[in-house]
């Protein structure tokens, strides 16, 4: 009885890894790797990459770098915050292995006029304007420029296992990896404009005196808060935080 145990349970294991090789190499027929970059050729870390037609994304690291699954006529979405969105469309021709460099644009945005005033010349008055800044509350501006009903309605890739090693599944191939690197995208998205909100180009202009646009968005790429510390942060610690790094920010400049 336990040799056929052994024997029902080799069987099943070798289908699975069977199944999770025919899936990567018949579902997915391209690994994309690609480079990120801007107009001036600095990289850009973790921007959005995400496959629109498999539901399947992940970001680039701090190198710009990143590696998708994707097949033949997939399209690819790239993004990221202070940048023009960029649609790539995988040729049907293109070899089973890419190496793509992709550059994106400085997004515009019309910010409304600011009226700039001199800070306190002490440490209390500095604290106490601070501390009286109104930030008014809105409802989340959460939105990765996706169709929703165009995704909900794009059929599932891959195979689906139900019973005891759907969970085994879930955990290793490398499909479910790719989905919940989605879902973080999403959470992560979220966080990232809740904190524009607060980290912004106004807030830029009023702590370090930059006007020019490229400028602003220059010193926000270089000055890139993790969204966490932007949220939780109190307003004198992100002013501490934000003049210093204006002064690497100056000091890389000259």
């Amino acid at each position: 009885m336990t040799k056929q145990v052994i024997h029902i349970l080799a069987v099943v294991f070798f289908l699975l890894g069977l199944n999770n090789h025919l899936q990567s190499q018949f579902f997915y027929s391209t690994e994309l790797q690609g480079i990120v970059k801007s107009i001036d050729g600095i990289s850009i870390s973790k921007a959005h990459i995400i496959n629109l037609s498999s539901r399947m994304g992940t970001i680039t690291n701090k190198e710009g770098t990143f590696e998708l699954l994707a097949n033949k006529s997939d399209i690819i979405q790239i993004s990221s915050v202070g940048f023009k969105t960029l649609i790539y469309v995988i040729p049907a021709t293109e070899e089973v292995k890419l190496i793509k460099y992709f550059t994106l644009s400085i997004d515009t945005i019309q910010l409304d006029e600011a009226i700039i005033y001199p800070f306190p010349l002490t440490l209390e008055e500095l604290k106490e304007e601070f501390l009286e800044l109104s930030m008014e509350e809105e409802p989340p501006a959460f939105d990765l420029h996706l169709d929703e009903a165009g995704i909900l309605g794009l059929p599932q890739t891959g195979a689906i296992i139900h019973g005891p090693f759907s969970a085994i599944y879930e955990k290793f191939s490398r499909s479910a990896k790719f989905r919940r690197k989605y879902e973080a995208l999403i959470e992560y998205d979220y966080r990232k404009q809740e904190a524009s909100k607060i980290y912004n180009a106004e807030l830029v202009t009023r702590i370090t005196g930059l006007k020019s646009k490229d400028e602003i968005a220059k010193f926000m790429q270089y000055c890139e808060f993790e969204p966490d510390f932007v949220i939780h942060a109190k307003s004198y610690d992100l002013y501490l935080a934000i003049e210093n790094c204006y002064s690497e920010f100056i000091t890389i400049k000259e």
